[in-house]
Order: C-alpha cells, then structure tokens, then sequence
C-alpha cells in the first residue's frame, strides 16, 4: 500500500526536530503519527473495498439490464406464440364447422340415396311381379296350360281357380287385344 505524502512529511518534519523538541513530546507526535498512518491505511483500504464493491454494483447493474432485456424478448416471444396459438385454434375450429357441414351434408346425401335404393330396388320387385304375371299370361294364352301360382296346372283353363289381375294389367291386356 502507498505511504501517504502528508504523512510522509509530517514525519520527516518531526524527525528534523528531533532534537529541539523534549524525548516524551516526539513520542507522543510519533505515536499520534503511526495512529494516523494505521488510520490511513484502514481508509485506503476501505476505498479499495468500495472501488470494488463499485466495479460489482456495476457488473450487477449491466447483468440485470441484460437479464430483463431478455426476459422482455422471451415475453414477446411468448406472446406472438400465443397469437400463433390463438389463429391456429379458430382456423382448427373453422375447418372442423366446416368438416361438420359436410359430415351433416354427407348424411343427408346418405339418406337420399338410400331412398332412391329403396324405391328402385321397389321398382324393381315390381316389375320383376309384373314380368311373371304376364309371363304366367302369356303362359295361359299358349297353347291352354295354366300354371296355378307358379305350378304348371294340368287341365283346362276353365279348371283353373281363378287368378287376380291388377287393376293397372287388366287395362293393359283389354288394350292389348284391342290392338291386335
């Protein structure tokens, strides 16, 4: 540690005076020296500690700015993560409304379908009943055989039990032997 100058020369000054001051004097004036040097270095000590705990005041200071800088970025972050989030849930529900929709659309076009099934397969069955009775008709005009519910019948028309006609048929056959 550096001596301090004024000490430095306070006790110089009192060294050259050695001799015209009385032996109990200089002691006293040297003591009350060496307490000021202690004294002096205790200070200089302390500003030492100071400068440093300054230095690390600084160091902190300059480290906090920087940690809340990047805790400002990481909230930012944060928040455009969060708006990202948020437009991707609504156009997720947006697109699942819209699946829905077409689900429901889906249905719909389902159960038309299936009605249209249904009335042609009616149609069907229809027309397969009406291609056997006048099949069976036919059968009936040819040659006299008869068949009885899909049985040939041996016998005579007129031996045969009697056989419902639709209404919608009768018509059909009067006009057909009509045209002929």
């Amino acid at each position: 540690m550096a001596v301090n100058s004024s000490l430095a020369a306070l006790m110089r000054v009192i060294d050259e005076c050695r001799e015209k001051i009385p032996e109990g004097e200089y002691l006293v004036a040297m003591n009350a020296l060496g307490t000021l040097h202690r004294e002096d270095e205790v200070n200089q000590r302390a500003l030492a500690e100071i400068e440093a705990n300054k230095r690390l005041g600084e160091q902190a200071i300059h480290a906090q700015k920087e940690a809340i800088d990047m805790i400002r970025r990481a909230m930012a972050e944060i928040e455009e993560t969060q708006c990202a989030r948020k437009r991707a849930n609504t156009e997720m529900k947006e697109t699942l409304r819209a699946r829905e929709e077409a689900v429901e659309s889906n249905r719909r076009l389902l159960a038309e379908l299936q009605a249209t099934i249904c009335a042609k397969e009616e149609a069907i069955r229809l027309r397969n009943e009406m291609a056997e009775i006048v099949a069976s008709r036919r059968a009936e005009t040819a040659g006299g055989r008869v068949q009885v519910q899909g049985v040939p019948f041996k016998g005579t028309r007129e031996d045969a039990p009697p056989v419902e006609e639709p209404s919608s048929k009768k018509k059909t056959t009067s006009s057909k032997k009509r045209r002929d």
